[in-house]
Protein backbone atom coordinates (compact mmCIF):
# COMPACT_ATOMS: atom_id res chain seq x y z
CA UNK A 1 0.00 0.00 0.00
CA UNK A 2 2.88 2.02 0.53
CA UNK A 3 4.57 1.40 -2.06
CA UNK A 4 1.58 1.86 -4.19
CA UNK A 5 1.16 5.45 -2.80
CA UNK A 6 4.41 6.36 -3.10
CA UNK A 7 4.13 5.24 -6.85
CA UNK A 8 1.31 7.28 -7.41
CA UNK A 9 3.19 10.51 -6.03
CA UNK A 10 6.41 9.99 -8.14
CA UNK A 11 4.00 9.22 -11.31
CA UNK A 12 1.94 12.37 -10.08
CA UNK A 13 5.12 14.50 -9.74
CA UNK A 14 6.50 13.44 -13.57
CA UNK A 15 2.78 14.32 -14.86
CA UNK A 16 2.76 17.51 -13.34
CA UNK A 17 6.27 18.47 -14.24
CA UNK A 18 6.39 16.93 -17.65
CA UNK A 19 6.42 20.09 -19.70
CA UNK A 20 9.66 20.89 -17.80
CA UNK A 21 11.02 17.20 -18.32
CA UNK A 22 10.36 17.06 -22.42
CA UNK A 23 11.81 20.64 -22.86
CA UNK A 24 15.17 19.37 -21.03
CA UNK A 25 15.08 16.44 -22.83
CA UNK A 26 14.37 18.37 -26.01
CA UNK A 27 17.13 20.76 -25.06
CA UNK A 28 19.49 17.71 -24.20
CA UNK A 29 18.84 16.18 -27.42
CA UNK A 30 19.79 19.21 -29.15
CA UNK A 31 22.86 19.31 -28.11
CA UNK A 32 23.74 15.45 -28.32
CA UNK A 33 22.41 15.61 -31.30
CA UNK A 34 25.05 17.86 -32.25
CA UNK A 35 28.10 15.74 -31.03
CA UNK A 36 27.03 13.06 -32.77
CA UNK A 37 27.16 14.59 -36.00
CA UNK A 38 30.51 15.83 -34.94
CA UNK A 39 31.52 12.47 -33.78
CA UNK A 40 30.24 10.69 -37.31
CA UNK A 41 31.32 13.39 -39.46
CA UNK A 42 34.40 11.96 -40.39
CA UNK A 43 33.35 8.64 -41.03
CA UNK A 44 30.85 9.50 -43.67
CA UNK A 45 33.46 11.78 -45.12
CA UNK A 46 35.38 9.20 -45.29
CA UNK A 47 32.84 6.63 -46.32
CA UNK A 48 31.76 9.21 -49.02
CA UNK A 49 35.10 9.54 -50.70
CA UNK A 50 35.65 5.61 -50.74
CA UNK A 51 32.53 5.49 -52.59
CA UNK A 52 33.39 8.29 -55.31
CA UNK A 53 36.77 6.40 -55.64
CA UNK A 54 34.91 3.72 -56.52
CA UNK A 55 32.58 4.48 -58.78
CA UNK A 56 35.18 6.41 -60.56
CA UNK A 57 37.22 2.96 -61.12
CA UNK A 58 33.93 1.48 -61.79
CA UNK A 59 33.24 0.14 -65.10
CA UNK A 60 29.77 -1.30 -65.57
CA UNK A 61 26.46 -0.15 -64.19
CA UNK A 62 26.06 -3.29 -62.17
CA UNK A 63 29.53 -2.29 -60.30
CA UNK A 64 28.11 1.17 -59.66
CA UNK A 65 24.93 -0.30 -58.50
CA UNK A 66 27.06 -2.61 -55.97
CA UNK A 67 29.05 0.54 -55.07
CA UNK A 68 25.61 2.19 -54.19
CA UNK A 69 24.53 -1.10 -51.98
CA UNK A 70 27.41 -1.14 -50.07
CA UNK A 71 28.02 3.07 -49.44
CA UNK A 72 24.31 2.49 -48.05
CA UNK A 73 25.53 0.09 -46.07
CA UNK A 74 28.68 1.08 -44.46
CA UNK A 75 26.97 4.60 -44.04
CA UNK A 76 23.55 3.06 -42.25
CA UNK A 77 24.90 2.62 -39.01
CA UNK A 78 27.14 5.78 -38.98
CA UNK A 79 23.98 8.20 -40.05
CA UNK A 80 21.04 6.35 -38.21
CA UNK A 81 22.29 6.81 -34.77
CA UNK A 82 22.08 10.96 -34.68
CA UNK A 83 19.17 10.68 -37.17
CA UNK A 84 17.29 8.59 -34.19
CA UNK A 85 18.58 11.25 -31.86
CA UNK A 86 17.13 13.78 -34.16
CA UNK A 87 13.81 12.18 -33.94
CA UNK A 88 13.74 11.65 -30.19
CA UNK A 89 14.73 15.56 -29.50
CA UNK A 90 11.86 16.92 -32.24
CA UNK A 91 9.50 14.49 -30.50
CA UNK A 92 10.56 15.73 -26.89
CA UNK A 93 10.07 19.54 -28.07
CA UNK A 94 6.54 18.69 -30.03
CA UNK A 95 5.26 16.84 -26.79
CA UNK A 96 6.35 19.71 -24.06
CA UNK A 97 4.41 22.21 -26.72
CA UNK A 98 1.80 19.55 -26.98
CA UNK A 99 1.16 19.24 -23.46
CA UNK A 100 1.38 23.14 -22.45
CA UNK A 101 -0.86 24.27 -25.36
CA UNK A 102 -3.27 21.68 -23.70
CA UNK A 103 -2.75 22.98 -20.12
CA UNK A 104 -3.24 26.87 -21.41
CA UNK A 105 -6.49 25.88 -23.22
CA UNK A 106 -7.89 24.31 -19.62
CA UNK A 107 -6.47 27.49 -18.09
CA UNK A 108 -8.24 30.24 -20.17
CA UNK A 109 -11.54 28.42 -19.98
CA UNK A 110 -11.33 27.88 -16.33
CA UNK A 111 -10.04 31.51 -16.28
CA UNK A 112 -12.88 32.82 -18.77
CA UNK A 113 -15.77 30.66 -16.47
CA UNK A 114 -14.88 32.43 -13.30
CA UNK A 115 -14.58 35.70 -15.19
CA UNK A 116 -17.69 35.31 -16.43
CA UNK A 117 -18.84 34.14 -12.53
CA UNK A 118 -17.53 37.18 -11.06
CA UNK A 119 -18.89 39.71 -13.33
CA UNK A 120 -22.47 37.49 -12.95
CA UNK A 121 -22.10 37.93 -9.38
CA UNK A 122 -21.04 41.83 -9.34
CA UNK A 123 -23.47 43.19 -11.21
CA UNK A 124 -26.63 41.05 -9.12
CA UNK A 125 -24.91 42.27 -5.81
CA UNK A 126 -25.13 45.90 -7.33
CA UNK A 127 -28.96 45.06 -8.03
CA UNK A 128 -29.12 44.08 -4.02
CA UNK A 129 -27.06 46.66 -2.69
CA UNK A 130 -27.75 50.01 -1.74
CA UNK A 131 -25.13 52.12 -4.61
CA UNK A 132 -24.17 54.17 -1.45
CA UNK A 133 -23.05 51.13 0.31
CA UNK A 134 -20.73 49.79 -3.17
CA UNK A 135 -19.33 52.88 -3.26
CA UNK A 136 -18.30 52.56 0.20
CA UNK A 137 -17.12 49.23 0.05
CA UNK A 138 -14.61 49.93 -3.05
CA UNK A 139 -13.49 53.16 -1.16
CA UNK A 140 -12.98 50.63 1.21
CA UNK A 141 -11.33 48.54 -0.78
CA UNK A 142 -8.82 51.34 -2.23
CA UNK A 143 -7.94 52.35 1.62
CA UNK A 144 -6.71 48.84 2.32
CA UNK A 145 -4.84 48.89 -0.79
CA UNK A 146 -3.54 52.04 0.31
CA UNK A 147 -2.31 50.43 4.22
CA UNK A 148 -0.78 47.17 2.82
CA UNK A 149 1.28 49.02 0.31
CA UNK A 150 2.18 52.61 1.39
CA UNK A 151 3.57 55.05 -0.41
CA UNK A 152 7.15 55.57 -0.54
CA UNK A 153 8.77 59.38 -1.77
CA UNK A 154 11.86 57.78 -3.33
CA UNK A 155 9.16 55.51 -5.59
CA UNK A 156 6.96 58.23 -6.87
CA UNK A 157 6.87 58.70 -10.35
CA UNK A 158 6.43 62.15 -11.52
CA UNK A 159 4.57 61.98 -14.65
CA UNK A 160 4.50 66.11 -15.70
CA UNK A 161 1.33 66.25 -15.57
CA UNK A 162 -0.52 67.12 -12.41
CA UNK A 163 -0.01 66.62 -8.64
CA UNK A 164 -2.56 64.48 -7.65
CA UNK A 165 -1.14 60.96 -5.71
CA UNK A 166 -2.60 58.32 -7.86
CA UNK A 167 -1.64 54.42 -6.94
CA UNK A 168 -1.88 51.94 -10.13
CA UNK A 169 -3.53 48.88 -8.43
CA UNK A 170 -2.18 46.78 -10.68
CA UNK A 171 1.27 47.54 -10.65
CA UNK A 172 1.64 48.94 -7.30
CA UNK A 173 3.06 52.09 -8.27
CA UNK A 174 2.20 55.32 -7.07
CA UNK A 175 2.56 58.19 -9.81
CA UNK A 176 1.48 62.24 -10.06
CA UNK A 177 -0.65 62.75 -12.33
CA UNK A 178 -4.27 64.50 -13.02
CA UNK A 179 -7.51 62.93 -13.23
CA UNK A 180 -8.54 64.71 -16.16
CA UNK A 181 -5.58 63.35 -18.16
CA UNK A 182 -6.63 59.88 -16.35
CA UNK A 183 -10.05 60.51 -17.86
CA UNK A 184 -8.99 61.57 -21.63
CA UNK A 185 -6.88 57.96 -21.92
CA UNK A 186 -9.63 55.62 -20.59
CA UNK A 187 -12.16 58.10 -23.31
CA UNK A 188 -8.88 57.52 -26.12
CA UNK A 189 -8.75 54.00 -25.52
CA UNK A 190 -11.77 52.91 -25.19
CA UNK A 191 -12.66 54.43 -29.16
CA UNK A 192 -9.57 52.71 -29.87
CA UNK A 193 -11.26 49.45 -28.56
CA UNK A 194 -14.40 49.81 -30.96
CA UNK A 195 -12.31 50.33 -33.70
CA UNK A 196 -9.06 48.27 -32.99
CA UNK A 197 -10.94 45.35 -30.86
CA UNK A 198 -8.15 44.90 -28.41
CA UNK A 199 -6.15 47.77 -26.26
CA UNK A 200 -3.12 46.68 -23.89
CA UNK A 201 -2.37 47.62 -20.41
CA UNK A 202 0.68 49.42 -21.55
CA UNK A 203 -1.35 51.50 -24.09
CA UNK A 204 -3.04 52.74 -21.24
CA UNK A 205 0.32 52.90 -19.11
CA UNK A 206 1.74 54.74 -21.79
CA UNK A 207 -1.34 57.75 -21.93
CA UNK A 208 -0.51 58.19 -18.34
CA UNK A 209 3.21 58.80 -18.23
CA UNK A 210 3.79 55.11 -16.96
CA UNK A 211 6.41 53.05 -17.85
CA UNK A 212 5.08 49.56 -19.20
CA UNK A 213 5.18 46.53 -17.06
CA UNK A 214 6.03 42.82 -18.17
CA UNK A 215 3.32 41.39 -19.86
CA UNK A 216 1.32 44.45 -20.17
CA UNK A 217 1.26 43.93 -23.76
CA UNK A 218 -0.48 40.71 -23.50
CA UNK A 219 -3.44 42.09 -20.81
CA UNK A 220 -5.62 44.52 -21.60
CA UNK A 221 -9.69 44.59 -22.63
CA UNK A 222 -11.69 44.51 -25.94
CA UNK A 223 -14.41 44.77 -26.82
CA UNK A 224 -16.93 42.96 -24.86
CA UNK A 225 -15.13 44.86 -21.86
CA UNK A 226 -16.86 48.00 -22.26
CA UNK A 227 -19.27 49.22 -19.59
CA UNK A 228 -21.28 51.54 -21.47
CA UNK A 229 -19.36 52.19 -24.17
CA UNK A 230 -16.04 52.81 -21.68
CA UNK A 231 -13.37 51.17 -20.45
CA UNK A 232 -14.19 49.48 -16.60
CA UNK A 233 -11.44 51.50 -14.75
CA UNK A 234 -12.51 53.02 -11.66
CA UNK A 235 -11.02 56.07 -9.25
CA UNK A 236 -11.80 55.68 -5.71
CA UNK A 237 -10.12 57.87 -2.55
CA UNK A 238 -8.16 56.65 -0.43
CA UNK A 239 -5.59 58.24 2.67
CA UNK A 240 -1.69 57.60 3.62
CA UNK A 241 -0.94 56.92 6.92
CA UNK A 242 -0.41 61.21 7.01
CA UNK A 243 -3.22 61.92 6.11
CA UNK A 244 -2.53 62.29 2.13
CA UNK A 245 -5.15 62.05 -0.27
CA UNK A 246 -4.74 59.25 -3.16
CA UNK A 247 -6.59 58.32 -5.69
CA UNK A 248 -6.80 54.37 -6.14
CA UNK A 249 -6.97 53.75 -9.96
CA UNK A 250 -8.85 49.73 -9.94
CA UNK A 251 -9.42 47.89 -13.49
CA UNK A 252 -13.38 45.72 -13.55
CA UNK A 253 -12.86 42.93 -14.67
CA UNK A 254 -9.11 43.18 -14.18
CA UNK A 255 -6.75 43.46 -17.45
CA UNK A 256 -6.78 39.29 -18.88
CA UNK A 257 -5.24 37.61 -21.15
CA UNK A 258 -5.35 38.83 -24.81
CA UNK A 259 -7.27 36.10 -27.19
CA UNK A 260 -6.21 37.78 -30.05
CA UNK A 261 -2.82 37.50 -29.71
CA UNK A 262 0.25 35.67 -31.54
CA UNK A 263 1.10 33.77 -28.54
CA UNK A 264 -2.17 32.62 -28.09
Amino acid sequence: MVKSGFIGKCLDSLSENSPAIFTGAGVAGVFITAFMVYKASPKIHYILDGYKAAQDLAETQEERHENTKQMVKEMAPVVLPPVGMAVVTSAAIIGANHINSKRLAVMSAAYAMSSDKLKTLKEKTEEYIDPKKVKKMKEEMAQDKVKANPPVDKDIIYTGDGDVLCLDEYSGRYFKSNPDKIDKAIYKLSAEVVTDMWVSLNDFYELIGLGEVPMGDDFGWNVDDLDHGLIPLEKDGALTNDGKLVLSISYDPRPHYNKWSTYA
